[in-house]
């Protein structure tokens, strides 16, 4: 059982994928959810918006990151149906426009944080981590790297601004915790960063694949937690510069900011909207 479906090979590698029958209820939703996006066209009007926009002379509004969040939020549900549907051709699809959107729509976020050093309005804690890390899912690396850079220069801004406990984007010490130190050991990008709690001992014994580091019912520092934690992920992983990058990806490492806001083009939108 792996994230609530059981996975099978066939006699010529084909994966089929059984869902739990928990989740029926949920399958039903993101079918309704489909039909309903379908009927009222949601993805040619978002589609259409955005390429109003890239028409524009100028700066592109930021109203554009509006439809590209609503695009990436179809292709979210869209994955999800698919996946309970043991569809593996239209997930492999649907996932890939997903997480392009999503880092993206970070991407962009993350342009500007860097262009108010005194705001600590970034990151979102939880949801912005995972938009970072999905290009590492599909071994996207340049995309990733730069996704890697973004989330640690929010994250050292938010220390650095937000000074109280109430003001910090990031309250816990969790999946952004986590994912601060892999991004730092694995794309050699020094950092600062602390959180403001450890990792939990239950994260702590997952993310290190059942290679304890303290003893059942202790609490490590956190700066020795996030050393240790980093050096576990990088004897694990196929590490950044991995020759494993599809070929059906290439079309993706582009900028990874919308280039128009520096007037210099459209590529990396427009080659989301073509590939959508």
């Amino acid at each position: 059982m792996n994230g609530g479906a059981l996975a099978s090979w066939g006699p010529t590698g084909t994966v089929t994928l059984t869902p739990h029958p928990s989740l029926k209820r949920l399958a039903e939703e993101c079918r309704e959810w489909l039909e309903n996006a379908h009927q009222k066209g949601h993805t040619e009007r978002y589609t259409s918006a955005v390429q109003d926009f890239l028409s524009m002379p100028g700066k592109l509004d930021q109203k554009a990151g509006l439809q590209l969040r609503s695009l990436a939020l179809y292709y979210d549900v869209a994955s999800c149906d698919a996946f309970l549907r043991s569809d593996i051709q239209e997930l492999t699809r649907f996932v890939q426009n997903a997480v392009h959107l999503r880092s993206l729509i970070f991407r962009w976020d993350g342009m500007y944080s860097q262009m108010r050093q005194d705001l600590g309005n970034w990151p979102t804690e939880f949801s912005d981590g995972m938009k970072a890390a999905g290009p590492c899912m599909l071994s996207w690396w340049d995309k990733a790297g730069t996704c890697a850079q973004l989330f640690i220069e929010m994250a050292e801004k938010d220390r650095a601004i937000n000074t109280t406990p109430g003001m910090r984007r990031i309250k816990h010490g969790t999946s952004d915790a986590y994912l601060l130190s892999i991004f730092s050991a694995e794309f050699k990008i020094p950092t600062n960063f602390v959180p403001r709690q450890c990792l939990s001992l239950n994260i702590e014994l997952y993310s290190t694949h059942g290679i304890p580091m303290t003893r059942h019912g202790s609490k490590p520092s956190c700066k020795r937690q996030l050393r240790s934690t980093s050096h576990e992920a990088g004897t694990i992983r196929t590490g950044p510069g991995s020759s494993s990058t599809p070929q059906s990806t290439v079309s993706f490492q582009q900028s990874f900011l919308p280039s128009k806001l520096y007037g210099a083009g459209t590529n990396s939108l427009n080659s989301t909207l073509i590939m959508l």
